[in-house]
């Protein structure tokens, strides 16, 4: 959404976090979102928007509610956070494969373009037992 037109950008989040606010509408909603955070956060890592409106502000309505996170988990929530990690590291990495570098100098990590993720990933990690769930199941690589 951060190529969107300002106003419409922001007509976009106030309906979304409308949506977020309906109990019956949540779910459905944060499963769209677990969908798309993968594009979301590449772009984003990758100088898409600023962190007053990027979408994935709307982490904080939906991976700090133990519901969401739990149904989310079984779709491979902490797996597809820890990828989008991954992805951002690979950003900021430098050189030929297979001994690739990542340098602190590169975009993604002097511009903390990575926090919106860590911030996620603390999220989720903070819902009762779903760190012990993810590496018991063998989720963790």
């Amino acid at each position: 959404d951060a190529l969107l037109p300002r106003p419409l950008q922001r007509a976009l989040h106030r309906l979304s976090l409308r949506l977020i606010g309906q109990p019956e509408a949540r779910l459905p909603f944060a499963r769209a979102f677990h969908a798309a955070y993968p594009r979301l956060a590449s772009r984003y890592v990758r100088g898409a928007g600023t962190a007053e409106d990027t979408a994935l502000s709307f982490s904080v309505q939906l991976f700090t509610a133990p519901s969401v996170v739990v149904a989310l988990a079984t779709d491979g929530l902490l797996p597809m956070l820890l990828a989008a990690l991954r992805d951002a590291l690979d950003a900021a990495a430098g050189g030929p494969w297979p001994r690739r570098v990542v340098e602190c100098v590169r975009a993604p990590l002097r511009h903390n373009r990575y926090s919106p993720i860590l911030r996620d990933i603390e999220y989720v990690l903070a819902i009762g037992n779903v760190a012990a769930a993810a590496a018991l199941a063998g989720d963790i690589r």
